[in-house]
């Protein structure tokens, strides 16, 4: 077996436990949700419902963003009103690595990953916002190994907390 094909292995193992790590997080948000369990107001790491902010906001995994003044969610959960489960703002995005993404050396641009996660958190702060998201700031990306040409690249996204006028995307 060449090495390409050992590093496109261990990179699909790779994807495959953080999907599964992502998958067990949101089985056990929701189970906490069906609990009936609430946290109102500026939801977050430990509640598992999100309050619906002021204005809208988005990010990857990431800070916060600033947008349009936000319409509300309709729909009672828990008995509060305009909350949404976090696990509904939960975005998954699947991507193949194609011949114009990548260098010379048939590695994906760091670029592009970037914008692939930019999308993914703008999905999932638009599905809680409801109208218009833009990211305001990304903490911190590290890439740990590159996507080679023909790798199928798994980018998640959920709001972790929110604010007056932004949220946390993650």
């Amino acid at each position: 077996m060449s090495t390409e094909a050992q590093a496109l292995r261990a990179d699909i193992v790779n994807l495959r436990a953080a999907l599964n790590g992502l998958e067990e997080r949101l089985k056990q948000l929701e189970s906490k949700g069906q609990q009936g369990s609430t946290g109102a107001g500026g939801g977050g790491g430990n509640g598992d419902v999100v309050a619906s902010p002021q204005a809208t906001t988005s990010t990857g995994s990431v800070g916060t963003s600033v947008g349009a003044p936000s319409r509300g969610v309709p729909g009672d959960v828990n008995g509060t009103q305009g909350c949404v489960p976090m696990g509904a703002t939960r975005v998954v995005m699947h991507q193949i690595v194609i011949p114009a993404e990548v260098d010379g050396l048939g590695i994906c641009f760091g670029g592009q990953v970037l914008s692939w996660i930019d999308l993914c958190a703008g999905m999932s702060a638009k599905t809680l916002a409801r109208g218009p998201c833009v990211t305001a700031t990304v903490d911190a990306v590290h890439f740990l190994h590159p996507c080679r040409l023909g790798a199928v690249v798994i980018v998640a996204a959920m709001v972790n907390r929110t604010f007056n006028t932004s949220m946390e995307v993650g």
